[in-house]
């Protein structure tokens, strides 16, 4: 509440102390100093030592006979004062972070104004034109079949890559067209959205050469007959933010092992894969947005971008495990592992890299899931056990009734994991962890 405002059962400074006829006195300031001055004439004279040695009562009314009630009272007073001061602490920690979000907003709405209008007046090169002849050997030198060298596993883990990619330029730039036909003008709005075909899908392609970034950037620019929608601009940030990527490694080259806020290399997360740590890499958090996020990656070799910064934020906030750990199992996962955006993506949302998420800001995952996939068709997707349970309760099972588990053939602990903690309480940890850090 308003600090002007007293604090419920609380006394105010303002309210009368219980006078004599409530069967004692409150003595003022006034009147513990008349009673020092008294002292030697009441508290230690040759009167007083007589009243002792004769066994005579103190006057009636010095001590009230309601004594023991009042001292409870004063006792439960106090310890809802205690309460109350620490209720109050507890609104001011949550209004100071707040405030320190809305300033970090204003900040993020002021550059990306400011970013919206350096992306129209910068000028992208053509891509480079096709080249008119490749010089080829006249014979393919000798060469061992592939499979006589006994690389390729025995269990087939491309099946989904597979199912998901069509290779190669000319395939880059037909989802290149389809994605300029049905979704970029509506990008800004869906890109959030993992629940749907709203992105472009086209990092795996950049990553491997099949598609430049000058190529994107025209093509999507013709498109739009040079309009800057809220669309283009909102895609074409995202090209320039792979840029920028680059740029951060190409002067810092240090980012791929160590934070590029260097205060960040004592913060003590831990290294060391936990049995968290594994469960995560499998998908068995007990969040099903995270596990959704994991079993999409794991199975597709690609995970969406919104989905990405959540699955990032539990491993490095949540389970307070090194940003190194997900960036190098981002690394060996990802069809669309780049060393400079994974890394760049990793700090980022672990708050120690460039222009980076704020630590204190830390993604609730079941809000995350509620609001980004609304109709649970994501989870139900990549985390087919749950897939019966009402919406409702598909991005917190462990919030359904026994009886809506049991119809929807669920048994959370044995089917699907309970998280290994509440997620206030592992939140709590980690803004615990890094206040004591910044006291360091």
């Amino acid at each position: 509440g308003s600090p002007q405002e007293p604090m419920e059962g609380a006394s105010s400074p303002f309210e009368p102390v219980p006078s004599s006829a409530d069967g004692w006195t409150a003595p003022s300031a006034h009147g513990a100093g008349r009673a020092q001055e008294q002292a030697p004439e009441t508290a230690g004279g040759p009167e007083h030592d007589q009243q002792q040695a004769g066994g005579q009562e103190p006057p009636s009314g010095l001590v009230p006979e309601d004594w023991q009630e009042q001292l409870e009272r004063l006792v439960r007073e106090k310890e809802e004062l205690t309460h109350q001061l620490v209720r109050l602490q507890a609104d001011f920690d949550n209004f100071r972070r707040r405030q320190r979000w809305e300033l970090e907003r204003s900040v993020d709405e002021a550059i990306g104004r400011l970013a919206a209008r350096m992306l129209q007046v910068v000028d992208v090169p053509d891509p480079l034109p096709a080249p008119e002849t490749l010089r080829t050997p006249e014979r393919m030198p000798a060469s061992e079949p592939l499979e006589s060298l006994g690389l390729l596993p025995t269990i087939d883990w491309a099946a989904g890559f597979r199912e998901t990619w069509q290779v190669g330029e000319a395939a880059a730039h037909r989802r290149l067209e389809w994605f300029l036909r049905n979704a970029v003008e509506d990008y800004h709005a869906l890109r959030d959205r993992p629940d749907l075909d709203a992105t472009s899908r086209l990092s795996p392609h950049l990553q491997h050469g099949e598609i430049t970034p000058r190529q994107i950037w025209h093509a999507t620019l013709r498109h739009s007959k040079g309009k800057w929608t809220k669309g283009v601009e909102h895609f074409l940030r995202e090209v320039g933010w792979r840029e920028f990527a680059y740029h951060i490694l190409y002067h810092h080259p240090y980012t791929q092992t160590r934070a590029l806020r260097s205060e960040f290399d004592s913060f003590p997360w831990s290294e060391v894969e936990t049995p968290a740590y594994k469960a995560w890499t499998r998908g068995r958090t007990g969040v099903p947005m995270v596990d959704a996020g994991v079993r999409q990656l794991w199975r597709i070799g690609w995970m969406h971008n919104r989905t990405r910064m959540i699955v990032a934020s539990w491993l490095t906030k949540n389970l307070l495990h090194h940003w190194r750990l997900g960036e190098a199992w981002f690394w060996d996962t990802l069809v669309d592992a780049d060393p400079a955006s994974n890394v760049l993506g990793w700090q980022w949302t672990a708050g120690c890299g460039a222009d980076a998420a704020p630590y204190f800001r830390i993604f609730n995952a079941v809000i995350q899931g509620r609001k980004f996939d609304p109709d649970g068709a994501y989870v139900r997707q990549w985390v087919p056990e749950l897939a019966n349970l009402p919406t409702q309760y598909i991005h917190a099972p462990w919030e359904a009734p026994e009886s809506v588990l049991r119809q929807a053939g669920v048994a959370l602990g044995k089917d699907y994991p309970y998280p290994q903690e509440p997620l206030d309480t592992s939140r709590e940890r980690a803004l615990q962890m890094l206040e004591q850090w910044a006291k360091r």
